[in-house]
């Protein structure tokens, strides 16, 4: 595999365990340019510093989601934090927050940010649609706790707020604008797409699981468990790579940029790629 190909998205080539809808590099940017321009617009777009009230309004709902079903969120701003549950069900606390030129206002905004819902047996999808019509003097942002069934298939989109998903055994794809993003306890197949901010990734499945991450601006720590089994490919621009504390056969020429071999005789694909930023692989501990 060459460095060109390395930092390019590919297309699903088939390989047991990805996700079943990958993303090309043209979805990304679609993605991106609507959650960006969502943003703004739920937001209002206001300076901060002119917006000294702040107000919030809690919202809640609960589904129930066939086994292996999907859940998804598509936020402006906010975080997004994602916990595996041992149920069918999803539960799903949120924080509706605005600010304003006043306290008066802050409530007003905050009670109308809304939260679209797009809900059936096999899958669910909250958007958060921020405040609507045309506002001007507000912004908003959401903050999601989810709790999920552990087999749930997650997809997470945010453009400025941190992603964390914790325990979630089915295929987790998640794309942050502006924020960290970490998958920990992962016993699924994960795949990120970061522009600003650091990825971490942690394996719980024993023989490890699929990974592909692509970052624009950020570190990438990949914890795999001591037994897994992994082809990895691994390149930055600027940066350096280093794979530390695993039994690694090092294929074709290494760099300081990119390493590139097998873990314990090799297995599942493992894809790591960063413009700006280190790239560890270390077992946990």
């Amino acid at each position: 595999m060459t460095y060109d190909r390395v930092m390019t998205s590919r297309p699903h080539d088939g390989r047991e365990g990805m996700p079943s809808r990958p993303w090309p590099p043209s979805s990304v940017f679609r993605l991106t340019t609507f959650v960006l321009a969502s943003a703004c617009l739920a937001s209002g777009c206001g300076a901060p510093n002119d917006l000294p009230s702040q107000a919030s309004r809690p919202w809640s709902q609960h589904y129930t989601l066939a086994d292996g079903g999907e859940f998804q969120v598509v936020a402006a701003n906010g975080l997004v934090d994602a916990q595996a549950s041992d149920g069918p069900d999803v539960e799903v606390q949120a924080e509706r927050i605005a600010r304003a030129k006043s306290d008066g206002q802050a409530e007003l905004f905050a009670e109308r940010i809304r939260i679209a819902e797009d809900v059936a047996p096999d899958r669910v999808v909250l958007r958060d649609e921020g405040i609507p019509g045309v506002v001007v003097g507000a912004e908003s942002r959401v903050n999601f706790h989810v709790r999920v069934p552990a087999s749930a298939r997650l997809r997470i989109y945010t453009a400025n707020g941190d992603i964390t998903t914790t325990g979630v055994r089915g295929a987790v794809v998640l794309a942050s604008t502006n924020g960290a993003v970490k998958a920990a306890q992962a016993g699924g197949p994960v795949e990120v797409r970061s522009t600003n901010g650091a990825v971490t990734i942690d394996v719980a499945a024993s023989d490890g699981v699929p990974v592909d991450v692509h970052a624009t601006n950020g570190d990438i720590a990949l914890v795999l468990p001591s037994t897994a089994r992994a082809d990895v490919d691994a390149a930055c621009t600027n940066g350096a790579v280093a794979v530390a504390g695993l039994s690694f056969e090092a294929s074709g020429e290494q760099l300081a940029t990119h390493a590139r071999g097998r873990v314990h005789g090799g297995g599942v694909p493992v894809t790591l790629a960063t413009t700006n930023g280190d790239i560890h692989v270390r077992p946990r501990p």
